[in-house]
């Protein structure tokens, strides 16, 4: 920057003077301006701003004085240099004004050239100085704002890279990191310090110092290039990234400035994206997109293949060109109306292809949806060939048909072989009951057992076939009801009581105190499950102990795990055999000799039921020693009290003292169990105890109402000097004696009569053993013998059976009672006896299967005419030889009060009638 030529103002009144001192200041290098008075001077002295001015003293108007006085007083002028030049003022009183009024020199006239110059040289010398000098400190200025600015443009520029989303490395010749920012240390897991003292090698496992070189060599030559590669992050995972290296110079030094962007989620979703367009360009379904109006922009190659149309023929066209006509039009309207809305749409289209073909056509459109405002910019359409599906599904449904009919015939099959087989069952059951109600000798009794015992084995089998039918159609079901659980296991333990004792096992059972008594589950389910367990544990054990357990492990709230054990001594299940023993028509031993009978359905039932109740099963068995089959279930707990079946009416010996004489102490606890659940206060006494043992409770004259021996079953044993030896015993003359156990000798029971005492062969029922001590405190105190056919009011009962068999075994089992019975042999028979009754009836029991007019019709019949004639409804109570679940149903839809399958058994038949009839009245 150049200094500008300096000014000097010479004023003067003369033009002369003027004149002549531009002469002298003519040789230096300054712009001379001259003014003739002290305004123009003052004018001059702001328009130019001299470096110098040379001022007379002595002028008109203003003086030179006045001049320097009002140059110094304005701020621009103030700084100004004023020499004073004079010819009339040389007093030192005037020099001393020129000073004071601001002149920094006084020279007088004559004027002196080399001074005067040398003087004005000075101080544009100063000039010239303090022009540079605020050059120099302009040219400062201007490079410290540059600087600051640079500084600053540094500052943001190293926070945007330090903070910016990609990481940035700068590498030397040598791969040495010389900074990293701040993302760089994020997203490779380590701090400045640790990432600055690695290589490009340590965090790109695709750039080995061997390969460096290469690379730098290529960025040099091309300055700057964009590539994809891999970094191992601190953690050793590798991340993919995108890498833009600058090759650039620092000071004579070069650098590779590198950003590099993490990728891998974007590589995946190329990755999804190349399969999304490989799955749409070559996958099974056509695929067809269209703009809003439904023109097609695009079909994939699988469309062209379905439709025989190539892709171009079709583009910008509305795809009705493939309506076959033979669609509801209606379909269409919906279709529009829902993709239009946003909705998605599926359903079947009967379309037609280029070459007038038809095929079937399941659908998907999905609307698709700009971000922004959400409008609808295309409708993708997800299209599959199901013409070999609806010919398949067409030769189904004609299959299903033909399986429905055959399902039905089978149905009607097993529902028509149970009632054939149950209505003949009913009699001989029946029948067999009432002849154990009569005087029958021990053989005839055992010839009695097991013909009853194979009548209740055929009807297990019956009911087994039917199950297993129901578990194959998927109507096997379970109910839901409050239960005791201590009943249904008692009730499964007397159901097989009978078989276990005539083969001389122990049979116990356990149940812990910690299972609660109330459960809310299906207990003729469960009571089945028991029943079939324990009847093999009796089938295949010859001598020992069949024990029932159930334990419980409280799982939450109200619920429970419970585990229902059956554990047997007999011969075991071979490991090999075990793995299959649920499956249905499965057994052991199934050869033509076989020991065992049995359908092998059982166990697989058991395995349906305890999966209906969410439960498992299984079994642990080992062979010749004995197996142990559980199943456990996850039960609620319910609240409940006694019911009718668990109430005081089973207690027939209540008040009553029994004392127990025992030579096997296991096999009376069954006994003893007994008489105390029917009331009885019941006092032990083993064979090697002292009669002495039982004095307290006996003493002043509180002997036992009957004494019960239990059991005579070895020879060795004096069986008749131990009667002899009770009735010597003090006090004991008068106690009746019974007999309980198991023999071979004919004649015992006559010979024990001559001795006073009765006899019952082992094995009983429970309430066959009740009757016999009734019999006995009947002989001895004239007691009236409890009858449970005796407590019932007398009732109008109409009987409904065209088996003639039926009708007179339940006229048998009511022939004790005080019940009026009337008989018809079909429902228009029962119809019109109802009708035209004088008396009305108190229930009816009505067979379903009847010539001319069956059970279910006269019911409904029946309850049609009761709501004409305003009376109430009459219990009817279904007696049929169908006992599949379905026809419970139909039996209630008709009318009916209650159920009850064939064969019927006595004391449930009275129990029906007794709850009914009470309700009713």
């Amino acid at each position: 920057m150049s200094i500008p030529l300096p000014k000097i103002l010479i004023v003067d009144d003369r033009e002369a003077n003027l004149t002549a001192l531009r002469a002298i200041l003519s040789p230096l290098e300054a712009e001379i301006i001259g003014a003739t008075s002290g305004n123009e001077a003052l004018g001059l002295l702001v328009e130019h701003e001299p470096s110098l001015m040379l001022l007379d003293v002595d002028m008109p108007g203003m003086d030179g004085f006045e001049v320097a006085e009002m140059a110094h007083g304005v701020e621009q002028t103030r700084n100004v240099p004023i020499l004073f030049v004079t010819a009339a003022f040389k007093d030192d009183l005037h020099r001393t004004q020129g000073y004071r009024s601001g002149a920094v020199d006084y020279i007088e006239k004559p004027i002196n050239e080399e001074i005067l110059i040398s003087k004005v040289q000075v101080f544009l010398d100063l000039y010239r100085a303090h022009q540079e000098v605020l050059i120099s400190n302009r040219i400062l200025r201007e490079e410290i704002a540059r600087r600051e600015a640079a500084e600053k443009k540094l500052l943001i520029t190293q926070f945007a890279v330090e903070h910016m989303g990609d990481s940035a490395f700068l590498i030397d010749e040598q791969a040495h990191l010389h900074y990293v920012n701040e993302t760089a240390c994020k997203t490779l897991g380590y701090t400045e310090q640790e990432l600055l003292k690695l290589n490009v090698e340590d965090i790109g496992p695709d750039y080995p110092r061997s390969l460096w070189p290469t690379h730098w060599e290529v960025l040099k030559e091309l300055g700057s290039m964009i590539f994809q590669t891999r970094h191992r992050c601190k953690t050793g995972e590798t991340i993919w990234v995108e890498i833009q290296a600058n090759y650039i110079d620092i000071h004579g030094e070069a650098f590779n400035f590198a950003f590099a962007r993490d990728i891998t989620e974007r590589r995946v979703s190329e990755r999804k994206l190349r399969l999304l367009s490989k799955a749409v360009e070559s996958g099974p379904a056509s695929i067809m997109i269209t703009d809003p109006e439904g023109n097609i922009q695009y079909v994939n190659p699988k469309f062209e293949q379905i439709t025989g149309y190539e892709a171009d023929e079709v583009m910008g066209h509305n795809p009705k060109f493939l309506k076959s006509g033979d669609n509801d039009p209606k379909l269409y309207d919906e279709l529009w109306a829902s993709i239009s809305q946003g909705e998605e749409w599926s359903g079947e289209l009967l379309n037609r292809r280029k070459d007038g073909s038809t095929y079937w056509e399941l659908i998907h459109i999905s609307p698709v949806c700009t971000e922004d405002d959400g409008a609808i910019s295309h409708y993708v359409g997800v299209k599959e060939d199901i013409t070999d599906r609806k010919e398949v599904e067409q030769a189904l449904a004609e299959a299903q048909q033909q399986a429905e009919s055959a399902s039905r015939s089978k149905s009607e099959f097993l529902a028509t072989m149970s009632h054939e087989i149950r209505t003949p069952m009913n009699a001989i059951l029946g029948m067999t009951e009432l002849l154990g109600e009569t005087e029958l000798t021990v053989d005839q009794r055992n010839y009695l057992a097991v013909c009853r015992s194979s009548g209740e084995n055929l009807l297990q089998i019956i009911n087994d076939i039917l199950d297993i039918s129901r578990v194959e159609a998927g109507r096997l079901v379970v109910h839901a009801k409050p239960f005791n659980l201590r009943r249904i296991v008692k009730d499964a333990g007397e159901v097989i009581r009978f078989r276990s004792q005539e083969k001389g096992l122990n049979q116990l059972v356990s149940v812990d105190s910690n299972v609660p008594q109330w459960f809310i589950g299906d207990a003729a389910r469960i009571r089945q499950i028991l029943i079939n367990f324990l009847g093999n544990a009796v089938k295949f054990t010859e001598s020992g102990t069949i024990a029932t357990l159930v334990t419980c492990e409280h799982d939450k709230a109200d619920r429970y795990a419970v585990t229902f054990r059956v554990v047997d001594t007999g011969v075991g299940v071979p490991k090999s055999y075990q793995e299959h023993i649920f499956n249905a028509f499965q057994q052991v031993d199934s050869s033509s000799h076989r020991r065992h009978g049995g359908t092998g359905l059982g166990l697989a039932i058991c395995q349906k039921l305890v999966d209906l109740m969410d439960g498992y099963i299984s079994l642990k068995s080992d062979e010749g020693i004995g197996s142990a089959f559980s199943f456990v279930l996850p039960l609620e707990k319910a609240e409940g009290s006694m019911d009718e079946a668990d109430s005081c009416s089973e207690q027939t010996l209540a008040g009553k003292r029994i004392l127990v004489w025992h030579t096997h102490i296991i096999r009376s606890l069954y006994i003893e169990e007994a008489l105390e659940r029917m009331g009885a206060e019941v006092f032990s006494l083993g064979q090697n105890e002292s009669w002495a043992d039982l004095k307290p409770p006996f003493e002043n004259g509180h002997l036992p109402d009957a004494l019960l021996v239990h059991h005579y079953e070895a020879d060795h044993w004096d069986l008749f000097g131990e009667i002899k030896s009770i009735r010597e015993h003090a006090h004991y003359e008068e106690v009746p004696v019974l007999v309980y156990g198991r023999c071979d000798d004919k004649n015992l029971p006559g010979r024990l009569k001559k001795e006073g005492a009765m006899f019952l062969p082992e094995p009983v029922v429970e309430e066959v053993l009740c009757e016999e001590l009734q019999d006995l405190l009947v002989a001895k105190g004239g007691e009236q013998k409890s009858d449970v056919s005796t407590g019932y009011l007398s009732q109008n009962i109409l009987l409904v059976d065209d088996s003639e068999d039926n009708l007179l075994l339940i006229q048998a089992f009511l022939k004790q009672t005080t019940h009026n019975i009337t008989l018809a042999r079909n429902g228009l028979e029962a119809v019109a006896a109802y009708t035209e009754a004088k008396a009305p009836f108190d229930l009816v029991l009505m067979d379903v299967q009847m010539p001319e007019m069956d059970g279910l019709e006269a019911t409904a019949q029946i309850r049609r005419w009761e709501k004409l004639q305003g009376v109430p409804k009459c219990p009817v109570v279904a007696l049929t030889a169908f006992a599949m679940a379905e026809d419970e149903s139909m039996c209630i839809e008709a009318g009916c009060t209650a159920y009850l399958s064939k064969p019927v058994n006595k004391m449930r038949l009275f129990s029906t009638i007794d709850k009914l009839t009470s309700e009713s009245h």
